[in-house]
């Protein structure tokens, strides 16, 4: 991809565990790794969630680079490791001389956005499940009938009332459903095909006694 020897002189070389930069710092360094291992991570509530991990010939801290924001996770030395530290200047050159450069980096660029746009469907996803679950829950405990195993709802009636109160689709009901039974969230009866059973773990996840 890029000829390490002509920038031999913007190698540096990170020991095993030392911080390369922080998640909120200033970024105008972008980086590739020449050997060794890198750590992409980032804070959360539950502690810290490693995003990704990286070996010779990636690229990362691009994004800071390029669009002058801070920085959006840490980066950390896995193992030992020699980074190429690519400024602006260094940049430009590089794509201008090198548009095999230029490409790969489109490419991972437009694969993390891939990624991302993933990750936010998925969280959609999971939203709009709980909501979906939620009102099944309501809905089961008032026009529901008890069995020893949940509530039995009529999954076309349910359909139709969240289409007139939530928006929903009766596509976005059976995706969710068939999910949910998957998930072991809900239960298919087996005396009919249009009835779920929604077990009393799952009523009592989303009703307060």
């Amino acid at each position: 991809m890029v000829n390490l020897s002509k920038y031999e002189k913007l190698l540096k070389v990170f020991p095993q565990g030392t911080k390369i930069f922080n998640e909120g710092d200033t970024g105008k360094i972008m980086y590739i790794i020449a050997r060794g291992e890198v750590e992409i991570w980032k804070s959360t509530k539950q502690g810290r969630k490693v995003l990704m991990e990286l070996g010779p010939g990636s690229i990362f801290g691009e994004m800071s680079l390029i669009d002058d924001f801070p920085r959006s996770a840490s980066a950390e030395a896995k193992k030992q490791c020699s980074l190429l530290m690519i400024d602006e200047k260094n940049f430009d050159d590089m794509v201008m001389n090198n548009p095999t450069f230029g490409l790969k980096l489109i490419r991972i660029l437009a694969q993390r956005l891939r990624n991302a746009n993933e990750q936010i469907y998925d969280l959609i996803t999971k939203d709009r499940k709980n909501q979906l679950l939620s009102e099944m829950a309501v809905f089961a405990k008032e026009y529901g009938q008890k069995t020893f195993r949940g509530y039995s709802v009529n999954v076309n009636a349910f359909a139709e009332h969240v289409n007139q109160t939530l928006g929903y689709s009766t596509k976005d009901v059976q995706y969710i459903v068939k999910s949910s039974v998957k998930n072991r969230d809900l239960e298919q009866s087996m005396a009919s095909g249009h009835q779920i059973i929604i077990p009393e773990a799952t009523l009592r996840r989303f009703i307060k006694r």
